[in-house]
């Protein structure tokens, strides 16, 4: 420290001489060197527990999401590609605090919401049109008639129906706006809703959202163009193939739903009906399940 900038502090500190000849003879300290995330040093067992994937499918996943090896954010921070998918994975197993987080990645609190804020983008950006297309791979002739055999094998009348459809309510906290807008009658919550078309093999085959908590499901599907899609697709597959739904639906070409019970009672035969579907339709309520078990800070409200 040179003359000039200790009579800096002299007359800022107020600082005695012997606190002066102190401080200078104090040992310089290096700055330690922040430990780099390693995934190899975690156990099999925790990595599970804290990322819902196995450390061979992490890198795997990295490579299919596009990350870089190294990923630059705004205020210069460096991250390696698979060190930013677990924060990704790491904030959506559990609603973990980025305070408890750090310990982990011995990062910042602000470098880590950059990065949580960086690799949400990129992936929504990359693939999220994924979610409101029916242009799937894995989704063609041949697929949607293997559906149509999975679902008739557990006994249901109907022989067309390929997927399922719901809608799923997400609460949240009252807002200080346009409460009346997302709360749910139903439901008593305030909240907002996603729609999801389930196949029975358990993947998410369409999901769109969020939606305010009051609209109904018929007046999400009549506005979000999913009939549209799903009469594109059935032209391409040439044959017509249908989606069940809750009594909360409409029966179109596309879509099929329950028996509604109204003045008149439902016959035995129209019972039997809703009691067999119900059984197969529930593995969309399964999809949301699995989502929510797995990833809970996205039920965290």
């Amino acid at each position: 420290m040179d003359t000039k900038t200790t009579c800096v502090l002299l007359m800022s500190k107020a600082l005695s001489y012997e606190e002066t000849v102190l401080m200078l003879s104090l040992p310089k300290v290096e700055r330690p060197l922040r430990m780099p995330f390693d995934l190899n040093a975690i156990d099999d067992s925790d990595v599970w527990e804290w990322f819902r994937f196995i450390r061979e499918n992490i890198p795997r996943l990295k490579e299919g999401f596009g990350i870089p090896d190294v990923v630059s954010l705004e205020n210069k921070s460096l991250f390696d590609g698979v060190e930013i998918l677990c924060i990704l994975l790491g904030r959506l197993v559990y609603p973990s605090r980025y305070t408890t987080l750090k310990l982990i990645y011995r990062r910042s609190k602000p470098e880590l919401s950059m990065a949580f804020s960086w690799i949400v983008g990129h992936v929504e950006s990359k693939f999220g049109h994924l979610l409101t297309s029916l242009d799937l791979c894995w989704l063609k002739a041949a697929d949607i008639s293997l559906f149509c055999k999975a679902v008739r094998r557990k006994g249901v009348p109907i022989r067309a129906v390929w997927g399922f459809i719901d809608e799923t309510f997400r609460p949240c906290c009252r807002p200080k706006v346009d409460q009346k807008t997302i709360y749910s009658g139903h439901y008593r919550l305030h909240g907002l809703k996603f729609q999801s078309v389930m196949a029975p093999d358990g993947l998410v085959v369409n999901l769109d959202g969020p939606w305010p908590g009051r609209r109904h499901d018929s007046g999400m599907l009549a506005e979000n163009g999913l009939l549209d899609l799903l009469k594109n697709e059935m032209a391409e597959v040439g044959a017509v193939y249908r989606l069940y739904g809750d009594p909360a639906y409409p029966i179109s070409e596309y879509l099929e739903a329950p028996f509604r019970a109204g003045a008149a009672e439902l016959s035995e035969e129209e019972t039997d009906f809703n009691k067999a579907m119900a059984g197969v339709r529930i593995a969309v309520e399964w999809g949301f399940g699995e989502v929510i078990q797995q990833f809970a800070f996205l039920d965290y409200f």
